[in-house]
């Protein structure tokens, strides 16, 4: 047996333990994060062929330019030190994908990856029944996240699995994937997270619409039949899946939604407001940690948000630092000008993974149904200044390279 080298060895640990974090430890995604970018800085300060494959393409580039240009945006407004940390701590995952997709090139590594994510998930599994007493009673469960990160984890894994389990060549492996598909979507289901259940409905619905329409309508078929024993013999749960689904589009009753659309009109406000009244605020935002300091004056003293709307937020807490959508959250805090170009650049990136796969090979269409996964959801929650840009990146980088078997260069 072939003797591993110290560069090898040490690859595959980074892979593992990105891995094996994703669904159990929350520091262990800035460790291997961590692990990810000194690995190649160093790489970077002592292998030229990998500093020139590292930039040979627009991606390590282009994300170097974007982080600096974040840091640039911290400096002008608020030009504080923890706002500029604050930035450098969440947006590393920028910096994530040329080194991923490096790493990802080799079969091994994608192995110890992969290995990792689905060690970590069966275990997360178990954490989760084990909170949750080994039944279930309409309670919102989660194992070793918070229960919405962990519905949004669950939701990017669930359709990153998808195409494992129709690419699988034996039957063995084909049923393996569809129970640890099936492990990711109960656990998905037990947090109550209705942003990430829409979005993983629709995209599952869409896949399987697309590429495996027999199977859709076997499931389908399925879901009618289990209706009816499901309505009898377990009515308690049955009426509270139901009322939790119907509740995703009632805007008038349900106060979490109405807190949104409150939170979303605060924040659209407030952005007219800094276009007109202090423009460099809403070209470089009010900064990751500061936003809220320029947010509660003007809650409390502005006539263009009514009273009866500022006092229903305050019954409930809020508002707070986090708006509740992606969107109008990252351009109040990081300005419109990073947001437009983190987009751009996050959109460009997964068109090209998903233009540059093998043929026939649908891996990376898990990878773009996770960052699909992440826009729709992004909706309900905020997501770039959380741990889901990682998720995202990992998964992404990892489908992308998984139906490769020869090296290849960076997109």
């Amino acid at each position: 047996m072939k003797q591993l080298s110290r560069t090898q060895t040490l690859e595959l640990l980074i892979a593992f333990t990105f891995g094996i974090s994703i669904f159990l430890w929350k520091p262990g995604m800035y460790v291997s994060s961590g692990m990810v970018l000194l690995y190649a800085i160093i790489r970077l300060s002592t292998d030229s062929v990998y500093r020139a494959r590292l930039f040979s393409g627009w991606i390590g580039t282009a994300s170097l330019i974007l982080f600096i240009l974040g840091i640039l945006a911290c400096w002008i407004y608020p030009g504080t030190l923890t706002d500029t940390l604050y930035y450098a701590r969440k947006c590393m995952f920028l910096l994530l994908f040329a080194p991923l997709l490096l790493l990802f090139e080799n079969p091994q590594n994608r192995r110890s990856g992969l290995f990792g994510l689905i060690l970590g998930l069966w275990i997360a599994a178990l954490l989760t029944a084990k909170a949750g007493g080994w039944q279930w009673e309409g309670s919102r469960i989660a194992g070793s996240w918070s229960v919405d990160v962990m519905g949004v984890m669950t939701g990017f894994v669930c359709v990153f699995m998808l195409p494992f389990i129709f690419q699988a060549q034996t039957l063995k492996h084909k049923i393996f994937w569809a129970l640890c598909w099936f492990a990711a979507f109960v656990m998905l289901i037990l947090t109550l997270a209705r942003g990430p259940w829409l979005a993983t409905g629709l995209l599952t619905l869409g896949f399987l619409l697309v590429y495996q329409r027999k199977v859709l309508l076997l499931l389908v078929v399925i879901g009618l039949i289990a209706v009816w024993p499901a309505k009898h013999f377990a009515p308690k749960m049955f009426n509270h899946m139901q009322t939790r689904i119907v509740s995703i589009a009632d805007s008038q009753h349900n106060d979490s939604n109405k807190i949104r659309l409150t939170l979303w009109e605060l924040g659209g406000a407030h952005l007219q407001h800094k276009y007109t009244h202090d423009p460099v605020t809403f070209w470089f935002g009010s900064g990751p940690a500061h936003h809220i300091k320029d947010l509660m004056p003007f809650f409390e003293d502005t006539k263009n948000f009514s009273e009866e709307k500022k006092e229903y937020l305050t019954q409930h807490a809020y508002p707070g630092n986090d708006l509740h959508n992606t969107y109008i959250d990252t351009t109040s805090k990081m300005g419109i000008i990073w947001t437009t170009l983190a987009f751009a650049f996050l959109i460009s990136i997964a068109c090209s993974l998903l233009r540059n796969r093998q043929a026939g090979d649908l891996h990376a269409i898990g990878g773009f149904l996770v960052f699909l996964n992440f826009l729709i959801v992004g909706v309900f929650y905020d997501l770039i200044l959380s741990f889901a840009p990682l998720f995202m990146v990992y998964l992404m980088t990892l489908s992308a390279q998984m139906g490769k078997k020869s090296v290849t260069e960076v997109a």
